[in-house]
């Protein structure tokens, strides 16, 4: 009951759509996660479509998904690693990749749960939110953690 009466409370709005360029949505969470990597010292890097692609999504919400994922892997790299956004043309994607520590297979069928966190601070909301935008956006996501990699892609 109290988890049913929370989701009323922070409700996502729905998605204001508007034509983006999935490279200029991966260019901006970059700029702003940049510094905090700097200060990690990890390298983070983009590797983007030559293409041209558009998406209609809500641009604030998910520039605050990318951000959110891209948080999560520099505070889980805690520093000296990498992270990579990746835009594809085929299929229409981005990728967010780190070498932070791997995720098992017991965590990561949590980490969409409201409230669960790996993290001593964590609220365990950040990805319930990204969850939730991507829904309402009609995205396909994938969680992956392997060899050392973990990676998140969304599918437009």
């Amino acid at each position: 009951h109290f988890i049913s009466n929370f989701a009323e409370v922070v409700k996502i709005p729905e998605p204001s759509r508007t034509k983006t360029s999935i490279n200029e949505l991966a260019r901006a969470v970059e700029s702003l996660t940049r510094i905090e990597c700097q200060c990690r010292n990890i390298k983070l890097e983009l590797n983007l479509t030559p293409e041209t692609d558009i998406v209609s999504v809500d641009g604030i919400q998910f520039e605050q998904v990318l951000f959110n994922i891209v948080k999560n892997a520099y505070e889980a790299i805690e520093k000296d690693g990498e992270i990579y956004i990746i835009t594809s043309s085929t299929p229409l994607s981005i990728s967010i990749e780190n070498n932070g520590p791997s995720i098992t297979e017991d965590v990561k069928q949590k980490l969409f749960t409201p409230f669960f966190s790996t993290k001593s601070t964590g609220q365990g909301i950040g990805l319930m939110f990204i969850r939730e935008v991507l829904l309402n956006h009609k995205c396909k996501f994938d969680l992956s953690s392997d060899n050392g990699w973990t990676k998140f892609d969304i599918y437009f």
